[in-house]
This record gives structure tokens, C-alpha cells and sequence, in this order.
């Protein structure tokens, strides 16, 4: 049973394409976990504003469920800085129910903020508790963007594990930067460049698309070689080379080393094969 459907969605912003999904259908199951990624600019979180009708857009959004079941959490949320956490919780909550809000609390680990001002917490802080009051209401379908943004290590996982265990029932759409959290949770996964979408579709079959054996990060990039054949990646911060095989990892480290060319090397995770997908559109177009 489908929660969510996208037909042909398009969002224009002064004559410029921000979003075209023209000649594609999406359809999001009940229980789905779904990862939206994308480079800043992709058009992830004006998809986001698209499906909870914030902004005008073409094209078929349906939801199978009300707005109102919805939980959001969005990078940058906004509270009134007159109010105390603890007055939020018992706002939304109801004042009547202070066993839920301090077991609420607690889980959060929110106890030592209970009494301060919103314009006192930090932003992690106010991540918190953004959490705590969207997981606390039990909603059925959630909308995820950048949650664990500007967290340390730590602070993301215990998010997440509160997460991943208060979702298990729900269907879920994240935007996130960090692959490591999405790789034992999400079966889904919808990969947009420039508003166009590159990928859609089960997490085994994107894994199946784009394997390769592991990419190597370097420093400059290779000198023009007929002899080697190889299948390079320029991002803003560094350049990749993906080799498909045992023998390939193997020729390219020994051709690295002859031109002392310093590197890194990684095996296949979810987040090389998300830059194979961003490499093989831009080289060939939608997939």
C-alpha cells in the first residue's frame, strides 16, 4: 500500500527549473525508508516543501495520509525564545501529562535543559528537542532534512539510535550528508542532480547498478596515459578514481606509486556508489 505518490512533479523559481521530474513516478510504500541525496542545490528540500504544499508546484503529489500525521524535522526549526523547554513540551503534549514529558525528556537526554529558555540551547540542542517532541507524538509517516547536521560522532548515533528504533513502523524520507547512518536502515533510495533525478529505486538494485570494487582519493590527478584506462570523478574537494576489479586496484596502485602520486584507497560503501551514479549521469544523462 502506497503512502505517498510523485508524478511528474516540476517547480520553476523566475523561469529557472529548480525540479523537474517530468516522465517519473514515484511511489512511496508504507514502512518505507527512503534516503534523499544530493549535492547542495540538487533540490532535496524544495522536494520536501513540494510534498507538504508549501511552495507551487506541476505535476501529482498524492498522500495517502493527512498533513497533520506528518512529522517534520528540519535542519533549522523555529521557536519563540520567550518560552522554557519544559513549557513547549506541556504546549504539545498537553499540561496534564507530566509522566509522558519527563519519560519524553529523559530519552532525549533533555532533563538538564528542562528549565532554560529556547534562546539559551545550543543548535544540537534545539535538534534535540525538535526530535523529542516529532518522535514523542508516534506519527506514521516522517520527513527528515539534515537532523544530525553540525553533531559530533557521538550525538549522532544516540540520535539516531532513538531514531531507527522509533521509526520502525513508520515510513520515513531523510536528507543526510552522513551515508554511515543511512546504510542499516534505509531500503530505498532517491538520488537528484540539478532538480533531475539520477536514481530511483530499491537500495539492492542501486548497489547491483553501480558496484566497483573500491575508489582511490588522490591529491592531483594522473598524468593523460593511453595505456590505463581508468574512470575518473572531480568533486569540489578532491578527485576519485573507481577501479572494478582486484586487477585494476592492483595496476592503478603500481602506475600511482611510479608517478608518486599520494593516496587514499576505500572500498565500495554507499557514498562511492552515489558518486558513480552522480559521475555515469553527468556522462550520460538520466538513468
Amino acid at each position: 500500500m502506497n503512502d505517498m505518490t510523485i508524478q511528474d512533479l516540476q517547480v520553476s523559481i523566475r523561469n529557472k527549473n529548480i525540479i523537474n521530474f517530468n516522465n517519473h513516478f514515484i511511489a512511496i510504500e508504507k514502512g518505507d525508508k527512503v534516503a534523499i541525496l544530493g549535492a547542495n542545490g540538487a533540490g532535496k528540500t524544495t522536494l520536501i516543501k513540494c510534498i507538504l504544499n508549501l511552495i507551487s508546484f506541476k505535476g501529482r503529489i498524492n498522500l495517502d495520509i493527512p498533513s497533520s500525521h506528518i512529522g517534520v524535522v528540519f535542519q533549522q526549526n523555529n521557536y519563540s525564545d520567550l518560552l522554557k523547554v519544559y513549557e513547549i513540551f506541556q504546549m504539545v503534549f498537553g499540561f496534564n501529562n507530566d509522566k509522558n514529558i519527563h519519560s519524553i525528556i529523559k530519552q532525549y537526554n533533555l532533563e538538564h535543559l528542562k528549565k532554560l529558555f529556547i534562546k539559551d540551547l545550543s543548535g544540537g540542542e534545539k535538534q534535540r528537542l525538535t526530535l523529542a517532541l516529532t518522535l514523542g507524538q508516534n506519527y506514521p509517516f516522517y520527513i527528515f532534512d539534515e537532523l544530525t547536521s553540525g553533531l559530533d560522532f557521538e550525538k549522532r548515533k544516540s540520535l539516531m539510535d532513538s531514531i531507527k528504533k522509533n521509526t520502525r513502523e513508520s515510513t520515513v524520507l531523510t536528507i543526510s550528508h552522513y551515508f554511515n547512518e543511512l546504510t542499516d536502515w534505509i531500503n530505498k533510495i532517491l538520488v537528484m542532480s540539478e532538480g533531475e533525478i539520477v536514481f530511483w529505486g530499491e537500495l539492492t538494485q542501486f548497489n547491483t547498478l553501480f558496484d566497483h570494487h573500491g575508489i582511490f582519493r588522490v591529491e592531483q590527478a594522473l598524468p593523460e596515459t593511453p595505456n590505463i584506462k581508468t574512470t575518473c570523478f572531480k568533486s569540489s574537494d578532491s578527485i576519485q578514481y573507481f577501479v572494478f576489479s582486484d586487477q585494476e586496484f592492483e595496476s592503478f596502485k603500481t602506475v600511482l606509486k611510479r608517478f608518486e602520486i599520494n593516496y587514499t584507497f576505500e572500498l565500495a560503501t554507499l557514498e562511492t556508489r552515489y558518486l558513480l551514479a552522480l559521475k555515469n549521469h553527468a556522462e550520460k544523462g538520466l538513468i
